[in-house]
């Protein structure tokens, strides 16, 4: 009788156990998310120039242009986008511009803005291409008033003009220390061959390959990117002991064999491990701690071996690129009203992937390159404080660089 009671009891103490750890770790989801949640939320500064005044001004500017569009030649209108100046008024034989810094009327080259408006005439219906070259910016492409391109990547497309006279217009707006921007119609012989093709396409959008740079702030794609990432099925062991997840990511081996070694420190809690490469790795984890390993989570472009090689499952998942975020230097800066950094503040993915896992995130271990990896090299318990600092100054600056007296770009590629 003493015997079962005891066993009882011991049932008893792992239940509550592990009651209190899953409070625990409930308790410390919330935590990151309120914190996030609180820098996210804060009101954002608003730009001291009127930007409808600035639209508007433009826009008469490129009326003018239009209404005396010529044959063969374009009209061309300068801006600087962020004073809402209009620097120059002049006629060009191609739509294109190209100066560095501020070599063009002393003009920033990251606040210049253009809009070209000419006629395309022919005596028959024509086969044309579009050849676009652009560097750092975004220009819209207009036939007769129809988009035909409107991106930020060199092209090349064909057009089927019909006979007659063509209104051609680009609007321009650039976001770099260099300007570079040349729109040509040319024969099919003058472009690459793998893009001829004799059918018009109706628009081009290039699409950024990277959500975060879409949205210049760039974090609340995170949500949707793991809305549907789980760890999956769990050893019944870690019922009554649930682990937390432990980040570890490098952009490639400075190994030969391109392996990259984990050796896992001991931690007070059971981990699952998710590992991401920016290039084909090989993970080689080790455990001289013994410490209790739930499941391994690897990218696809990656393959992992274990030590002692068992019952541990491994498995192959899409998740968030974790290369691409950093609990050290962000290295940002603003040119003009676009703000890039080179790496992205932890915090937020660090709250999403606990937010849709329903698990923690004990620590991490991010390196550029490396051939072995000390995980976790940092503890989120100690250094959530200055994780949450990183967020803090990335909004900042973001609002900041934003916040700079430029209009609205969409709005202006809208105008006329």
């Amino acid at each position: 009788m003493a015997y079962y009671q005891a066993d009882n009891r011991q049932k008893e103490q792992k239940v509550q156990a592990a009651k209190v750890a899953i409070q625990d770790n409930e308790a410390a989801i919330r935590n990151v998310d309120k914190m996030v949640t609180a820098i996210m939320d804060q009101p954002q500064s608003t730009a001291g120039t009127d930007r409808s005044e600035i639209n508007n001004r433009f826009a008469a500017a490129m009326v003018t242009a239009k209404a005396s569009a010529p044959i063969g030649e374009f009209n061309a209108v300068y801006f600087d986008t962020r004073l809402g100046k209009v620097l120059d008024k002049t006629r060009t034989p191609k739509i294109g511009i190209s100066y560095s810094w501020h070599d063009l009327h002393e003009t920033p080259s990251e606040d210049f803005g253009a809009y070209w408006a000419g006629k395309a005439s022919f005596d028959q219906d024509s086969l044309k291409y579009f050849k676009v070259d652009i560097s750092q910016g975004i220009v819209r492409i207009t036939v007769d008033g129809v988009v035909v391109y409107e991106g930020d990547d060199k092209a090349e497309f064909p057009y089927h003009f019909s006979q007659g006279d063509h209104l051609v217009e680009a609007r321009f707006f650039n976001n770099w220390h260099t300007t570079e921007l040349a729109v040509s119609i040319v024969n099919e012989d003058e472009v690459q061959e793998e893009n001829r093709h004799p059918v018009s396409l109706p628009i081009m959008h290039s699409s950024p390959s990277d959500p975060y740079e879409d949205s210049n702030q760039g974090l609340a794609f995170l949500s949707q990117q793991t809305a549907t990432l789980s760890v999956g099925s769990l050893p019944p062991e870690f019922a009554a002991n649930p682990p937390q997840l432990l980040l570890a990511g490098v952009y490639e081996s400075t190994a030969k064999d391109s392996s990259v070694t984990v050796v896992l420190n001991k931690a007070p809690t059971p981990l699952i491990l998710m590992l991401d490469a920016g290039t084909p790795v090989h993970w080689m984890i080790k455990n001289p701690a013994n410490t209790p390993i739930a499941k391994v989570i690897h990218s696809h472009r990656t393959s992992v071996s274990l030590e002692t090689p068992g019952t541990i499952p491994v498995e192959a998942k899409e998740f968030p690129g974790l290369i691409s975020f950093s609990g050290d230097n962000m290295d940002c800066h603003c040119s003009g009203t676009y703000f890039h950094c080179e790496n992205r503040p932890l915090l937020p993915l660090i709250n999403a992937l606990q937010l849709k896992t329903g698990l923690p995130v004990y620590g991490y271990s991010m390196e550029s390159e490396a051939p072995m990896l000390e995980a976790p090299k940092n503890i989120l318990t100690g250094t959530l404080k200055a994780l949450g600092g990183q967020l803090q100054q990335f909004q900042d600056e973001s609002r900041q660089c934003r916040a700079k007296a430029s209009p609205d770009f969409d709005a202006m590629l809208d105008t006329l």
